[in-house]
């Protein structure tokens, strides 16, 4: 990376921004399949840490331009086209899947949370390609926001994912006797842990 640089309008920059976000007009045109998902609450200050960067990395990615030559033949560039890739393999997989959510949470090449990963090392590289300090600095900031975000809705979903409730044979006992004079019904729950992070089931005992 560099500081030498001045102030002036960049395509590249604009493009290295735009390309990872083009896929959002395919998931907008194509939801995911089911329910859609609450979003899971995170630390407020961290979020706006997260939005101010981002915002901030464009800036700084389009209107600092390095006085330094760009090699094509340089290898954080072949690392950014990698990371892009391999962002953009994890979508084809998602729409490949019938477009179930839990595949864009799922690890890919062993890689956990790849779509908090592999963009933000895609950012990263492209900006030390461009010998764009302040853009790599940033992208470091809202990378490590970006990521406790991540593992923070990822901890909570599995929280959420433990919510205990009755089988269905307890509710209908339930709901037939809770108007009978003279009858008590108790039960309680028997959490088991479901296999995946969408829900689990509660029986009784």
């Amino acid at each position: 990376c560099s500081m030498n640089l001045k102030v002036s309008f960049t395509w590249f920059g604009l493009v290295i921004f735009a390309l990872p976000m083009l896929i959002n007009i395919a998931y907008v045109l194509f939801p995911p399949a089911g329910k859609a998902e609450r979003a899971a609450a995170v630390t407020h200050w961290i979020e706006i840490v997260e939005q101010i960067s981002r915002i901030a990395y464009l800036f700084a990615v389009t209107l600092l331009v390095s006085q330094d030559e760009r090699s094509f033949q340089s290898a954080w560039l072949y690392l950014a086209a990698t990371f892009l890739i391999l962002y953009y393999a994890v979508w084809f997989r998602y729409f490949m899947g019938g477009r179930e959510i839990a595949l864009l949470r799922r690890s890919f090449l062993s890689v956990p949370m790849p779509l908090a990963v592999f963009p933000v090392l895609y950012f990263l590289c492209a900006a030390i390609w461009l010998h764009n300090l302040p853009a790599a600095i940033i992208m470091m900031i809202f990378g490590a926001a970006h990521l406790t975000v991540a593992i923070q809705s990822f901890r909570k979903r599995q929280i959420m994912g433990r919510i205990e409730v009755p089988c269905e044979v307890c509710q209908n006992i339930h709901e037939t006797h809770r108007d009978s004079p003279g009858v008590s019904v108790s039960f309680r729950y028997r959490r088991q842990q479901s296999p995946t992070l969408t829900g689990s089931a509660g029986e009784c005992r």
